[in-house]
C-alpha cells in the first residue's frame, strides 16, 4: 500500500469506526467529537505534523461535533415509507452536507491555523455564531424548510443555522485570503457528508423492503459506518490535494510565535484542564439553548489558540470524558444519576482522572499516531462492552461488534506502516 493511498483509505476507515462508535457510546455533539478527534489526529499523522498538533486537533474535534446538534431521527423515519422516502433522502443528504461543511472547514482551519492571528480566527468564529443564530431564527424556527414530523412530536431543527454559520466562516476565510486549504476541506467535507448521510440512508429504504427475517439487521449502524466512511474519504481527498500547503503550514509554525505551554507545571495543567473540560461539559448539558455547543465550542477553540496543553484537553480529554459519562449512564443504577449533584460529581471525578492521564501523555510528547491508537482501542473496548458482546449469540448480531474490531485492527495495521512523529514543544 502506497503512502498516498493511505490518505484515502486511513481517514475513511478511521472516521467510519469513529462514527459507528459515536452511535454506540456517545450521542449529540459531544459524542460526535469521537470521529472528529480521530480523523484530525489521523490527518496530522499522515502529513507528518509535529507542532501545534493539539490546536489542530481541538479545532477539528469541535468542528465535527457541531453537526451533532442537528436532529435527524424523524428525517430517517421518512425514508422508511414509500410516500415520504424521497423527502427523507433529501433531508438526510442536506443534513449530511451541512455536517461535512461545518466539520470540514474547521478541520482545514485547524491544519492551517498558523497562517492566521488568533484574533482573525476568533472573528471568524463570532461570525459563525451570528450566522447560526440568524439562520436558526429565519428558517429553522418558523419551519420554512423542515425535515422532521410537523404533527407527531415535532423536533426543533437547526440544520440551516449551522449551514449558514459554516458558510459565514468560509466566506470570512476567503475574504482574508491567507490560504485556500480550509475552503477545499469545506467543499470535500460537504460532498463526502452528503454522499455518506444520503447514501447511508438508503439502508433504511432497503430495510423497509426486505422480508421479516432481515428486519433485525442493524440498518442504522450500516448508515453510521457509511456516513463516517465517505465523510472521512472526503477529508482525506482534500488533505491529499492540499498536502504540500498543509505541510508548509506546519513548518511555518517553527518561525511563528507559538502559543505558550502554560500552565507549565503538571499540577497547574491538571487544574486548568479540569476547569476547561468540566466547564465545557457543564454548560453544554445544562443551558437549554439549541446551538449551545456552537457557543461552547467557539469558547473552547479560543482557549486552545492560546495554550497547547489546554488544546489537547479540549480535543482528547473532553471527548473521553463524554463517552465515559455515556457509558456509566448505562451501567450505573439510574437512581444515582437522578440527583444532579451525584451526576456532576461523577463527571468531575472522571474529568480529573482523564485530564491527569492526558497531561502525562502530552508532557511526554506522545505522537498524534499514538494518541489515535489509544483512543481507537479505548473507544472500541467500551463500544464492545456496551453492545453486550458476552451476551450475544452467533448471527447477524455479531456484525456490528465484529466490524468494530475489524476496523480497529485495520487502523492499527495502517498506522504501523508509517513512523510516528513526536510533537515538538514550543
Amino acid at each position: 500500500m502506497t503512502h498516498r493511498s493511505l490518505f484515502y483509505i486511513l481517514p475513511a476507515i478511521t472516521m467510519s469506526l469513529g462514527w459507528a462508535l459515536r452511535g454506540t457510546i456517545g450521542g449529540g455533539p459531544v459524542g460526535a467529537m469521537i470521529p472528529g478527534v480521530m480523523v484530525t489526529l489521523c490527518l496530522c499523522h499522515l502529513t507528518g505534523w509535529n507542532r501545534r498538533v493539539g490546536i489542530a486537533a481541538a479545532l477539528g474535534t469541535i468542528g465535527v461535533g457541531l453537526g451533532g446538534q442537528v436532529t435527524y431521527g424523524q428525517t430517517i423515519g421518512f425514508a422508511r415509507f414509500p410516500e415520504t422516502m424521497l423527502w427523507g433522502e433529501l433531508g438526510m443528504t442536506i443534513k449530511g452536507a451541512m455536517w461535512g461543511l461545518s466539520g470540514g472547514v474547521l478541520v482545514g482551519l485547524g491544519l492551517m491555523h498558523s497562517r492566521y492571528k488568533p484574533s482573525q480566527i476568533l472573528i471568524g468564529l463570532i461570525l459563525m455564531l451570528i450566522g447560526t443564530a440568524v439562520g436558526h431564527l429565519l428558517v429553522d424556527e418558523p419551519k420554512l424548510l423542515y425535515f422532521s414530523d410537523r404533527v407527531n412530536k415535532p423536533r426543533e431543527e437547526i440544520w440551516f443555522g449551522l449551514t449558514l454559520g459554516a458558510l459565514c466562516l468560509v466566506v470570512w476565510l476567503l475574504f482574508l485570503g491567507r490560504e485556500r486549504v480550509s475552503p477545499w476541506f469545506a467543499l470535500f467535507g460537504m460532498l463526502g457528508g452528503a454522499a455518506g448521510f444520503g447514501g447511508g440512508g438508503l439502508f433504511f429504504v432497503i430495510g423497509s423492503l426486505v422480508d421479516e427475517s432481515m428486519a433485525r439487521w442493524p440498518w442504522w449502524k450500516m448508515k453510521e459506518f457509511t456516513f463516517g466512511l465517505l465523510y472521512g474519504l472526503g477529508l482525506g481527498v482534500a488533505c491529499d490535494l492540499m498536502r504540500e500547503a498543509v505541510q508548509q503550514a506546519d513548518q511555518l509554525s517553527e518561525d511563528a510565535t507559538d502559543p505558550p505551554n502554560r500552565p507549565t507545571s503538571f499540577a497547574l495543567t491538571v487544574v486548568a484542564g479540569v476547569a476547561v473540560v468540566f466547564a465545557g461539559m457543564f454548560f453544554q448539558f445544562t443551558i437549554p439553548y439549541r446551538a449551545m455547543f456552537s457557543v461552547v465550542g467557539a469558547a473552547l477553540i479560543g482557549i486552545s489558540l492560546y495554550s497547547i496543553p489546554l488544546a489537547w484537553h479540549v480535543a482528547v480529554s473532553m471527548t473521553v470524558v463524554g463517552f465515559l459519562r455515556d457509558f456509566l449512564y448505562k451501567f450505573v443504577q439510574v437512581e444515582w444519576f437522578n440527583s444532579p449533584v451525584n451526576a456532576w460529581a461523577t463527571v468531575f471525578l472522571l474529568t480529573v482522572l482523564v485530564v491527569a492521564v492526558v497531561t502525562l501523555a502530552v508532557r511526554n510528547r506522545v505522537s498524534a499516531r499514538d494518541h489515535l491508537l489509544v483512543l481507537t482501542w479505548i473507544a472500541t473496548v467500551f463500544g464492545l462492552i456496551k453492545t453486550g458482546v458476552p451476551e450475544m449469540t452467533l448471527g447477524m448480531h455479531w456484525f456490528v461488534p465484529g466490524l468494530f474490531v475489524v476496523e480497529a485492527v485495520l487502523v492499527t495495521a495502517m498506522l504501523a506502516t508509517t513512523p510516528a512523529t513526536a510533537e515538538s514543544q514550543a
